[in-house]
């Protein structure tokens, strides 16, 4: 049966709301009872199915109604206003009310009809996700005020309880604007308001929506093992509205709020698992379905994870983000060593954590480990340094000693106790030893090893030469090729022997003293020790002269051949005609080799004359006395007169 009074259709209005204040402008009760006299079910209109009453109680189609009217309800989601939301947000039993919304009906400008006839239902009240009042920032009112009655759609009238107490005294509770952020937005998506754009949201389903700004309402308010059905009811549309506001300030607030979970008191030194860290909210954004805003929820969310520590190989985390620092056992497997062993080098670097708890990974960074692997990837241990050198053990040690080749302090800092050497440091000292030197296939002649020409130098061993090379004053000849280390150095002898004599104030040996005066080199040390002659002792145990030196030696002194050489007659004649002046010699030197020393002005002024025979020389002793010259001007070069002799013969 069509009612009597057929009332304007209102926007914003849903189609069991319609009916239900048709009824009641109409005076007639509703009741399920009485739906079902007429063959309709209160049940299909509260589920949109509103298109038989409409038509039978109104005359009407539910075009009109479709804007404000679910199209769909199943047990899992809603549609309506071309949104999706869930079903636990959508209510069928409780019916909820603006009283400010009311009051505003009531002060409407009159159309010749009762102001009662502008109270209407908006359709948004039916949602159950929202809590407040967007427009008037109150509490949605759900029971009545004089007998605290609940109300239901089971009530009869629009404006009353069942206990027929009026509704429209009851005043609105006020909330803070900010606790209606969340209502504001829901309302704006169904079109109930203007629409508030919040672009991380907006790119998810109504419900999804919903379900984001609970999760980062209750993690910001409630941690990480928060839930809504820990907050008391009054207290929802707060935790909505700080989600919301942490959805509208993305990315910076989730950012925030992730920085204060990972520092709450729960978490300690000892949680390092995403889930005992975001707890629900790291579950919440795995689940998110794909998209834009799901993405962006997880990428920022496992990026935070990845920074703060090392994560579980297991972890979805460790797929979908780069993680800058691993753990020491992660370094170790690498490394093929312990944690332990690890740890020491970490330390030595100053990267190890401040706060660490025992059971919990040590977050190291990624450049950390990396510098790590190629300290241990660069060490040669002590034992192995002389195969790098090229070098017999005993010649490595006096490098090393000499911190020609330096220890590696990062070890010792790291607790190892054995030397350790940095494999790019001693090739950095062969490359300074080498300088310039070109490769060869063979040994050039007049060159030996560095080992060798140490050895005939006088000057400590290889520990000296590379001493005098580093300092300049000796250089590596050439390098044979595919010998390693300083076994295929080669140098010149004489190098090392006019570096010596330089380097220790400058002089002539004993050797070529003997080649300048034509005396054995014996014979001249004994000079020396006679002290006819000024020689310097060295710290390697050599003697050395100056030429000054030889000069006054050679001013006051004379030996007897050198007064035959002066006197163009033999050694012979000259002795004989020095003894028969009754001259006494300064020093006589008597064996296998005889050597006489004079004093120049203890010889007769007419020693000339006194010689019963002058030496004609022979042509041999011409030939000598040039390769003797040679030999003066040619360090190293001597011969003996069996040798010239043999020369001039071939000659």
């Amino acid at each position: 049966m069509r009612l009597t009074i057929i009332p304007p259709v209102i926007d914003g209005e849903s189609a069991a709301a319609h009916l239900l204040r048709a009824f009641d402008v109409n005076g007639e009760p509703w009741s399920r009872e009485r739906l079902r006299t007429a063959g309709h079910s209160m049940s299909d209109i509260l589920h949109g199915r509103a298109a038989g009453p409409l038509a039978d109680r109104l005359g009407r189609g539910e075009d009109a109604f479709r804007s404000w009217t679910p199209t769909e309800i199943t047990k899992r989601r809603v549609v309506i206003a071309g949104e999706v939301i869930h079903r636990d947000d959508w209510t069928t039993n409780v019916r909820r009310w603006c009283p400010c919304c009311w009051q505003d009906d009531l002060r409407r400008a009159p159309s010749g009809r009762h102001a009662h006839w502008n109270i209407h239902r908006r359709f948004w009240w039916d949602v159950a996700a929202v809590g407040t009042c967007p427009l008037h920032h109150v509490r949605l009112a759900t029971s009545c005020l004089s007998c605290g009655t609940g109300v239901t759609w089971e009530a009869g009238s629009l404006t009353r309880c069942k206990n027929g107490h009026s509704l429209l005294a009851c005043d609105g509770v006020p909330v803070p604007p900010a606790t209606t952020l969340a209502d504001a937005y829901v309302v704006g998506r169904l079109g109930g308001t203007a629409r508030t754009s919040v672009p991380l949201l907006d790119g998810l389903t109504l419900a999804e929506a919903c379900d984001a700004m609970e999760r980062l309402g209750v993690a910001l308010l409630g941690g990480a093992d928060g839930a809504l059905s820990k907050f008391p009811a009054e207290r929802h549309p707060e935790v909505f509205s700080a989600g919301l506001a942490t959805a509208r300030d993305w990315p910076h607030a989730f950012d925030a709020l992730l920085d204060g979970m990972a520092r709450a008191d729960h978490v300690g030194l000892g949680a390092w698992g995403a889930e005992q860290v975001y707890g629900y909210l790291y579950l919440w954004a795995k689940r998110l379905p794909a998209g834009a805003s799901g993405d962006a929820v997880r990428a920022a969310l496992y990026a935070h994870h990845a920074g703060r520590g090392p994560v579980h190989k297991t972890s979805v985390v460790i797929r979908h983000a780069d993680v800058p620092s691993v753990s020491l056992a992660d370094i170790a497997v690498q490394c093929g060593r312990r944690p332990e062993f690890i740890a020491g080098y970490v330390k030595a670097l100053g990267a190890w954590p401040e706060r660490t708890k025992r059971g919990t990974p040590i977050g190291i960074a990624r450049g950390t480990a990396a510098e790590i692997r190629a300290i241990l990837d660069r060490a040669v241990r002590a034992e192995d340094l002389p195969a790098a050198l090229g070098l017999a053990k005993r010649q490595t040690r006096m490098l090393v000693a000499a911190r020609i080749v330096p220890t590696a302090e990062i070890h010792t800092r790291a607790g190892i106790k054995a030397d350790v050497f940095d494999r790019d440091a001693v090739a950095a000292v062969l490359s300074r030893i080498r300088g310039s030197a070109p490769t060869v296939e063979a040994t050039p002649a007049g060159l030996l090893p560095l080992a060798r020409a140490s050895q005939h130098g006088k000057v400590d061993g290889v520990r000296g030469t590379c001493d005098m090379i580093l300092a300049g004053q000796v250089r590596v000849r050439a390098v044979l090729r595919d010998v390693p280390g300083l076994a295929g150095f080669l140098v010149d002898p004489e190098d090392i022997r006019a570096a010596r004599r330089s380097r220790e104030g400058g002089g002539l040996t004993l050797e070529e003293v003997g080649r300048r005066l034509r005396v054995p080199t014996d014979s001249v040390g004994l000079i020396v020790r006679a002290g006819l002659m000024a020689g310097t002792a060295m710290p390697c145990g050599e003697i050395l002269v100056r030429d000054d030196a030889l000069a006054a030696y050679e001013a006051e002194y004379v030996t007897t051949g050198a007064l035959a050489r002066e006197m163009a007659s033999g050694a012979r004649w000259v002795r004989e005609a020095l003894d028969r002046a009754a001259v006494e010699p300064a020093f006589a030197i008597t064996g296998r080799k005889t050597t006489t020393v004079w004093r120049r002005v203890d010889v007769p002024m007419d020693l000339r004359r006194r010689i019963t025979r002058t030496h004609a020389p022979q042509p041999w002793e011409y030939i000598r006395d040039r390769r003797a010259a040679q030999a003066a001007s040619a360090p190293g070069y001597a011969r003996s007169d069996e040798g010239l002799r043999a020369a001039s013969t071939e000659e």
